[in-house]
C-alpha cells in the first residue's frame, strides 16, 4: 500500500473574508477605515479608486506583523459616490495577496 502525502493549501496572506471598510457609507467629517488580517508579516499598499478608475489615494505601510490591522484616512476631499479600495500585501519569500473592498461616500 502506497501512502500519498497530504498537501495542505497555504493560508492566504490576506484572507478575503477578513477584510472590510467601515463606516460604510462614510459621511462628511468622518474617516474611512479598512480593517484586515495578515497571516504573516508583510508590507501593505492601499490604493483607492473612484468610479471612473482614477486613483484618488495611495498609502504604504511597511513591516506589519501577522494579525489584525487597520488603516484610516480622511475622505474630506472625496465626492459622494462609490470607491474601490485595493489592498495588496507583499510578504516574505515572494508571497502576495490582494483584495478589493467597496466603500461609499455620502455627503
Amino acid at each position: 500500500m502506497v501512502v500519498q502525502p497530504t498537501v495542505m493549501p497555504a493560508k492566504a496572506l490576506l484572507p478575503k473574508s477578513k477584510a472590510y471598510c467601515y463606516p460604510n457609507p462614510v459621511g462628511a467629517g468622518e474617516e474611512a477605515h479598512v480593517r484586515f488580517v495578515l497571516s504573516e508579516a508583510a508590507r501593505i499598499e492601499l490604493e483607492v479608486f473612484d468610479a471612473l478608475g482614477a486613483r484618488v489615494a495611495r498609502r504604504r505601510v511597511d513591516g506589519l506583523a501577522a494579525g489584525e490591522h487597520e488603516i484610516a484616512w480622511a475622505v474630506d476631499d472625496y465626492q459622494s459616490g462609490l470607491y474601490i479600495c485595493r489592498l495588496e500585501a507583499k510578504g516574505t519569500g515572494g508571497r502576495q495577496g490582494e483584495i478589493l473592498v467597496k466603500m461609499a461616500v455620502s455627503r
